[in-house]
């Protein structure tokens, strides 16, 4: 059975694409983006973020969706556990917005 998913299938896809082309994990570029580091996130690599920022409406969907999958015993997969990783990150947008300038 395919994993469910909180994202539209071109959201997936495109996030997808942005953490193979980071190559990093979760954990690594939860502290990487809080710390707003330079070394691990180069200018590139801020821009391919800022262009798949979640939504709101994204961040609340895998919410439920973690808390449903919670009841069963299991736990979110692939980019849904990305867009709830940088939905912990207080104020995201704005981070990389003056990263970026």
């Amino acid at each position: 059975e395919k994993p469910k998913s909180a994202l539209t299938a071109q959201r997936n896809q495109n996030i997808g694409i942005v953490i193979s082309f980071l190559k990093l994990d979760a954990p690594s570029l939860q502290q990487a983006i809080k710390d707003m580091n330079s070394s691990v996130l180069n200018p590139e690599s801020v821009e391919a973020m800022i262009a798949i920022v979640p939504t709101d409406e994204e961040i609340k969907g895998t919410k439920r969706l973690k808390e449903d999958l919670a009841k069963t015993g299991k736990k979110l997969e692939g980019t849904d556990m990305f867009v709830d990783m940088l939905g912990e990150i207080p104020r995201l947008q704005q981070r990389f917005e003056c990263w970026h300038t």
